[in-house]
Parts: C-alpha cells; sequence; structure tokens
C-alpha cells in the first residue's frame, strides 16, 4: 500500500505483526545462544576450581605425609640414643634433633593454616561462580517467558 502524500510504502498490519513476531524469534535465539555460551564458560570454571580443590588437597597430603615421615625419623633417632639423658654424649645431637621436630611442627602448622587458606579461596570462588549460573538460569527463564509473551500479543 503507498500513501499518496509522501510517496512512501505503508507497511499493513499482517505484515507488522510478522516481523515482530520474526524479531522476537530472533531475539530469543540470540538470547538462548548467548546465554548458553555464558553458561558453558562458567561449567568449564567450575570444573577448573574443582580441579584445583583436588590438586591443592593432593599437594596438602602429599606435603604433611612427608612432614610426619620426618617427625617419626627424628623422633625414632632420639629414641635410638636412649631418649633424653642429661650428660649423654648425644645430648648435643638429640638437642638439634629436637629442635629439627619443633620444626617440622611449625611446618605441619603453616601447612595446614595455608591448605585452609587454598581452599577457602576456591570454595568462595566456587559460590561466586554457582551463585552466576543460578542467576543465569533464572535470567534465561524470566526472558524465555517475557518474550513468549510478547508473541502471543496482537499486534
Amino acid at each position: 500500500m503507498i500513501n499518496i502524500e509522501t510517496d512512501r510504502k505503508v507497511p499493513r498490519l499482517s505484515d507488522v505483526q510478522g516481523t515482530k513476531l520474526q524479531e522476537a524469534d530472533n531475539s530469543k535465539e540470540f538470547m538462548d545462544a548467548s546465554l548458553m555460551r555464558k553458561l558453558a564458560v562458567l561449567e568449564k570454571e567450575v570444573t577448573d576450581i574443582k580441579s584445583e580443590i583436588e590438586t591443592r588437597t593432593l599437594m596438602h597430603t602429599s606435603i604433611l605425609n612427608e612432614l610426619k615421615q620426618g617427625l617419626e625419623g627424628r623422633e625414632m633417632q632420639i629414641k635410638g640414643f636412649g631418649g633424653w639423658n642429661y650428660g649423654t654424649i648425644f645430648e648435643s645431637r638429640i638437642m638439634a634433633l629436637e629442635r629439627e621436630i619443633n620444626d617440622l611442627r611449625k611446618e605441619t602448622r603453616f601447612e595446614e593454616l595455608n591448605y585452609w587458606r587454598d581452599i577457602s579461596k576456591l570454595r568462595e570462588s566456587m559460590r561466586r561462580v554457582l551463585k552466576e549460573i543460578w542467576q543465569i538460569h533464572g535470567r534465561k527463564e524470566f526472558l524465555s517467558n517475557y518474550l513468549d509473551k510478547l508473541t502471543r500479543i496482537e499486534w
């Protein structure tokens, strides 16, 4: 249909309605693809965080086992010298072993603290990512419902 006064084509109501429906469909497809890409990135991040937690836990276990073996070895050496007897010829060696045992206990406490800090940070990251995933699912549902309502409107 052409408007005689302006010489431009005036769109028909059915053309406008079809265009609006097509725009809504395109918007929904774009939104779905966009949100799915974001979810894929976030799910990869969750997998990476889980892997980091597992790696840190394995490292923690290995370090603690090594420290425990060091402690047990030094304690066995002290027992081999006959324990702590003042005035023995091994007194200086036993004192050195006692200092090493104290240092190993400090390292054990330090490792426990570092492990707790690292895991706490990773868990906080995990909570942040999971919250974001939950929000995206909510947004996706809301926008999907909104676009569905738009397509039902009579233009």
